[in-house]
């Protein structure tokens, strides 16, 4: 498998989703374990109690994927026991026992499948290869029906996983995951920013080390970690509303990778996603979240939602983000 079929396998996915988008619905979830809204985010996807301006935030970073528990949460895990533990029968019994206690609650499939693949992985038996192990996650989390009940979840991971483990080189891992992410952005109708890109990726890159310490905070809430890293994120988030005026940067990267023989169409196609897209942060209109009124004028099917049209041209968008339904209006 390469990225071209794991890339055609992601938009078959996607564009089935909205067939399902309805069959998923929340039963048991994680409670709150910290006084920081921002930690409960981090350690459990439990989103209450955020702020509207840190969510903004999430989303133009392209973070959100940090308030999902995932691969991420599971590597900064794996990290912690590293420490302390050595040996791959120990990692396997740890993602066993880890598997047993979250596999009776929802809005945790992202973490699920990756505890999967790490079974398959370490188990000491017969361990699979990365691409072995990634194909069987994927197909055993889709027969036991984890996309019917998530289908965007489900593809989400299929293709950032899936180009985690194809990529070649770390260089070439950052401009599939830009590229990933500019055709998800364009899936869900929203501006993508390149600088928002690169922050997104580089404090995602991260996040693994940073996850001990929100679960230090959870255990002493006394200590200001969550503090520190949202006012990190405030302070990247203010780099993307720096305007960017030079005519040649959609080029650099091709040249940048111009020597590298396997690099030059990816990198020249992000030259090309470049020139098309907007360098800076593109201010949106004023707008509120609410449940759209059901005296609308025309209804409109989007890929992972429903837009409503009103006689007095406001617009209201209902949209399935995560595992979430997300409503807003725009005057």
């Amino acid at each position: 498998m390469n990225f071209r079929s794991l890339l055609l396998v992601f938009l078959f996915l996607l564009a089935l989703s909205p067939e399902f988008r309805r069959s998923f619905e929340p039963q048991k979830r994680l409670g709150s374990i910290s006084p920081s809204p921002l930690v409960n985010s981090y350690l459990t996807g439990q989103k209450r109690g955020l702020t509207k301006d840190l969510k903004t935030i999430h989303q133009e970073l392209n973070l959100q994927h940090l308030m999902t528990p995932s691969g991420l949460h599971l590597a900064s895990l794996l990290l912690i026991l590293g420490l302390f533990f050595k040996g791959q029968k120990i990692q396997f019994s740890f993602l066993l026992v880890l598997g047993a206690l979250v596999w009776p609650y929802t809005g945790l499939d992202s973490f699920k499948r990756m505890i999967l693949f790490g079974l398959l992985r370490k188990n000491p038996l017969k361990p699979l290869t990365l691409k072995t192990s990634f194909i069987l996650t994927f197909v055993l989390a889709f027969i036991t029906g984890q996309y019917f009940k998530n289908p965007l979840s489900f593809s989400l991971s299929f293709i950032f996983i899936g180009a985690l483990i194809l990529s070649r080189n770390r260089l070439y891992t950052f401009i599939l995951l830009g590229f990933i992410q500019i055709i998800i952005g364009n899936w869900f109708e929203s501006t993508t920013s390149p600088m928002g890109i690169i922050l997104g990726l580089t404090i995602s890159m991260i996040s693994p080390i940073v996850f001990p310490l929100f679960i230090l905070e959870s255990i002493f809430p006394a200590l200001p970690f969550s503090f520190l890293w949202e006012g990190l994120l405030k302070f990247m988030h203010q780099l993307l509303l720096i305007k960017v005026e030079l005519l040649f940067l959609p080029l650099i990267p091709f040249f940048f990778f111009i020597r590298h023989e396997q690099l030059k169409r990816p990198a020249l196609a992000l030259s090309l996603l470049l020139t098309c897209l907007p360098l800076g942060h593109r201010p949106t209109s004023s707008h509120f979240s609410a449940p759209p009124p059901k005296q609308f004028s025309k209804s409109t099917s989007l890929h992972n939602g429903s837009k409503f049209l009103y006689d007095n041209g406001m617009r209201c968008y209902s949209r399935l983000k995560g595992d979430q339904w997300s409503h807003h209006c725009y005057k």
